[in-house]
This record gives structure tokens, C-alpha cells and sequence, in this order.
């Protein structure tokens, strides 16, 4: 992805199950960052694009997993 501003990102998409407005189950549409070109080259972008498709056939969200990743690492340093 381009932004305006001229920075550009590697990103996934990606649908998961969730809860609409009224707690019906709806597929939910997210972005998942792999990271910032140049400094993640295109074979590392696609290496965690395929490590994030893994989570996914497990059931796991990867986005969530990457935020609990980065709490755990936080807590770690302390």
C-alpha cells in the first residue's frame, strides 16, 4: 500500500468471524501490517503473510495475536 504521505506498507487482508451490531455472527473484514518497505524486503512481507495465513487455519486472529505478542513483550522488559 501507497499512502499519500509517500510511505509504503506491506499489509494483509483479511476476513475473520464476529458480531455485527446486533450480535448476529458476520465475517469481519481487517488489515493486518507486515511491515515498511524497504525495510521489510518482499520475501519477509510473504513470510509472515504465510505465517499469519497459518494462524488463521488454526482459528487464530493474527492481529490479535500480534497485540498480545507486543503486551508480552512489554511486560517482559519490566
Amino acid at each position: 500500500m501507497v499512502q499519500r504521505s509517500g510511505g509504503m506498507l506491506w499489509r494483509m487482508k483479511y476476513r475473520v468471524d464476529g458480531t455485527g451490531a446486533e450480535v448476529n455472527p458476520k465475517r469481519v473484514e481487517k488489515k493486518l501490517g507486515l511491515g515498511m518497505y524497504p525495510d521489510v524486503s518482499l520475501k519477509d512481507a510473504r513470510e509472515r503473510r504465510d505465517d499469519a495465513r497459518r494462524l488463521l487455519a488454526n482459528g487464530v486472529d493474527p492481529a490479535e495475536q500480534k497485540q498480545r505478542d507486543l503486551r508480552i513483550a512489554k511486560i517482559s522488559i519490566i
